[in-house]
């Protein structure tokens, strides 16, 4: 076996090991915001930086809080929606 492919079989196992997110979760790791819907990772970051989406660390690991994406996730929505009645 080549090191690569045992690279490529750590990665897979890995990723296999990785919890799915949960709808009310109190906080997500950057993989699981964009599982629920949300963003991809570089706009995870902006958000971030723009103070939409709140980041806390826990252990050392970068985690979105629930109540944040839900918040961005819900105002989207509504958006959305006053678009949709404006368009009829």
């Amino acid at each position: 076996m080549t090191e690569q492919s045992k690279a490529a079989d750590r990665i897979t196992l890995k990723r296999a090991n990785r919890r799915p997110a949960q709808p009310n979760q109190i906080a997500y790791t950057i993989a699981q915001v964009q599982e629920v819907g949300g963003p991809g990772r570089t706009k995870t970051y902006e958000l971030v930086a723009e103070g939409k989406l709140k980041l806390i660390r826990v252990g050392g690991r970068s985690r979105i809080t629930g109540a944040s994406l839900r918040s961005l996730l819900g105002a989207e929505e509504q958006e959305l929606s006053r678009k949709d009645q404006t368009n009829v």
